[in-house]
């Protein structure tokens, strides 16, 4: 049986069975058995681990490092366990479980239906803290000779073993974990068609009848993956639901085994969006502004994974304003909508960076930097406002505007686990860009060190402001901003543009003429 479950019991002792099925081979039955009772009655931190995760799929699996010990617990162990709710000491004598070592009230691993063990009584036993690092068993510990030598000695039980502590230990077995789906391609020869060939996919969410799912439209595509909208239908053909789908497919092998893009055992994507599902729970206003995740799907033979969101009908930021600047004769947008914008980004960068909108940051919270803060990232929706509330003339409260504008797209998002001891970071290096795109921020682009400016808050803080200054100008800018005082040169000697512009447009101006109001009416109606 696989998630979800009633119990949170049943959520650690599935992960614990599934573990020990690859890493415990030799153990009996009961041997396991044994063991999963022991640490759950005295391992306060395991149940706290599995607090409040009841009917949930999937669970949060083992923390890091396991609590797994190498070699099993006896039926005596559990007993002392459950009575004074602490491991029991392991002593050099101790003899290991026999297969024919019978428990009177284990509870078996394979068990259903049966009740919660009792809960641990008495002074608990300090114990690691489960954390959210692949890195934290990876094979490598601070040994006291190697302290004294200021090196890292490796630990012979993880060293060179696979599967990598970072990657997911097994999939479940009750359905197929590897559905044939159309490869996506890069490139113009067959791009398209591959794309559409994804459409007559099912979503692959769940072991359910997924018949009356259909893919209708591609949304967009990008470096590693395409998005598309499904919906599901009545047996008249009505639309019950509808989702996006988000399918990323990593081309090579070595870069899918990369520690950088796993947290927590799967994709940094996908922990990201987790993260702040487990937000939204708490501070659900404050995360109005963040797309919404439903779930997702590893598929790691084929090195592919699916993320399933809500679907927001109104388009995104960037094309609402190519149409605007294409279609509408207004001179510049109501300064409301403006503001309304950047409260939202704010708003929902405080939450990736803070893990609240309060003014102190969430205890243990990693800051999650978005790094793509772009208007095509910024999702459109009519949901939950009315169009009635609309503004009157341009002014008004911008709260009653009828569109919600939500941060999406973490394809590039990442937070750090911190340096350590490790004379390496991941953060700046491992998310540059190694070559200049004016459109993201100085400090992203082809930096050069060391040492290195770290990408962060600030990073977000600009790609906001980018999106303010796009909204006054009511451009799409492509290529900037930029300042016009520049003068750097690129490698090859070719004089980096100094000039606001958009291609399309060929919008040539520089900073004194589009705020002097000579060419942008806004410029004399936005208040300083």
């Amino acid at each position: 049986m696989s998630p979800p479950f009633r119990r949170i019991y049943d959520y650690f002792r599935h992960d614990a069975a599934i573990y020990m099925q690859e890493h415990r081979e030799a153990w009996t039955k009961q041997q396991r058995s044994n063991t999963i009772s022991t640490i759950w009655a005295g391992h306060p931190t395991i149940q706290e681990h599995y607090a409040d995760c009841e009917n949930q799929d999937p669970g949060p699996q083992l923390p890091e490092p396991h609590p797994i010990p190498d070699r099993p617990y006896t039926a005596k162990d559990t007993a002392r366990a459950k009575k004074v709710g602490r491991l029991p000491d392991r002593g050099q004598g101790e003899q290991v479980a026999q297969a024919d070592e019978p428990e009177a009230d284990a509870e078996p691993v394979d068990a259903r239906g049966d009740e919660e063990p009792e809960a641990p009584q008495g002074e608990a036993q300090a114990q690691n803290e489960a954390q959210d690092d692949p890195g934290a068993d990876d094979g490598l510990r601070d040994d006291a000779h190697a302290a004294e030598n200021n090196v890292l000695a490796p630990s012979s039980a993880n060293v060179d073993k696979m599967p990598d502590d970072f990657l997911p230990l097994q999939q479940d077995p009750a359905w197929n974990n590897d559905p044939v789906l159309p490869a996506l391609q890069k490139g113009a020869d067959g791009k398209m068609v591959k794309n559409f060939a994804l459409l007559q996919t099912k979503p692959h969410i769940s072991a359910e009848n997924e018949d009356m799912w259909h893919g209708v439209k591609i949304l967009g595509t990008g470096g590693f993956g395409v998005a598309g909208l499904w919906v599901e239908v009545d047996d008249n053909a009505n639309i019950k639901r509808k989702m996006v789908i988000k399918d990323t497919q990593i081309a090579d092998r070595r870069d899918w085994r990369d520690p950088k893009i796993w947290r927590g055992r799967v994709p940094q994507e996908i922990r990201c969006h987790q993260l702040i599902e487990q937000r939204r729970e708490a501070e659900p206003e404050a995360c109005h502004y963040l797309i919404r995740f439903l779930g997702y799907r590893l598929m790691m033979v084929q090195m592919r994974y699916r993320i399933y969101l809500e679907h927001y009908e109104a388009g995104d930021l960037y094309h609402a304003m190519d149409d605007h600047d294409k279609e509408c004769t207004a001179e510049f947008l109501p300064e409301a909508f403006i503001w309304y914008v950047m409260n939202a980004l704010a708003t929902s960068c405080l939450v990736l960076h803070k893990g609240t909108v309060a003014d102190e940051p969430l205890e243990g919270w990693k800051p999650i930097t978005h790094l793509d803060v772009t208007p095509t990232n910024v999702l459109l929706s009519f949901k939950k406002r009315k169009r009635e509330n609309a503004l009157v003339d341009g002014v008004g409260d911008w709260e009653t505007l009828p569109i919600l504008p939500v941060l999406a797209d973490f394809g590039v998002a990442f937070y750090s686990l911190g340096d350590g001891p490790c004379p390496i970071s991941d953060n700046t290096e491992d998310y540059l860009i190694r070559r200049e795109v004016t459109r993201y921020a100085p400090e992203h682009q082809n930096q050069e060190g060391p040492p290195w400016t770290p990408l962060g808050e600030k990073t977000d803080v600009w790609g906001i402001g980018s999106i303010l200054w796009a909204l006054i100008t009511h451009r799409n800018l492509n290529s900037g901003p930029v300042r016009e005082d520049r003068r750097d040169r690129d490698k090859n000697d070719i004089p980096i543009s100094t000039r606001l512009e958009d291609g399309r447009n060929e919008l040539k101006l520089t900073a004194d003429v589009t705020l002097s109001g000579k060419r942008f009416a806004a410029s004399n109606e936005y208040t300083s």
